[in-house]
């Protein structure tokens, strides 16, 4: 079993274990589907119980589990260089108005999906653990 959100759910009593493995078993087929969304497709778990997990899970998060800024995560899978975070960050600071991750797709660092697909990781970190 995975040993993020869906087993905080399982340890939260919400889902059983069965569920879980069932949900986990259509996530690998569902690619990019939280965990959580199979859950409620699949009638096992409610939106409300779904939000307050979610909540939960966040506020239990301490300092030494949260995810990598996705700068940095784009350096450490070799997608983008430590020289092309630097430009980027300097570049944000001078706009204030832009995410990270936009700007390095508008100035060429990367693509639109390479983002989008670091992103997704970044979030599965998050939920998953």
């Amino acid at each position: 079993m995975h040993n993020g959100f869906g087993s905080f759910l399982v340890s939260e009593g919400l889902v059983g274990a069965a569920q879980l493995r069932r949900a986990l078993e259509r996530q690998t087929w569902l690619r990019g589907l939280p965990i959580g969304q199979i859950l409620l497709d699949m009638g096992v778990l409610g939106e409300a119980d779904l939000s307050r997990a979610l909540r939960a899970q966040m506020e239990s998060v301490d300092e030494g589990t949260r995810p990598l800024p996705i700068g940095e995560l784009l350096v450490h899978e070799g997608l983008i260089s430590r020289d092309d975070l630097h430009v980027a960050l300097q570049r944000q600071q001078a706009l204030r108005s832009k995410h990270i991750g936009e700007l390095m797709v508008e100035m060429g660092f990367l693509t639109a999906a390479a983002l989008g697909e670091a992103m997704r990781r970044q979030m599965d970190e998050l939920a998953f653990g």
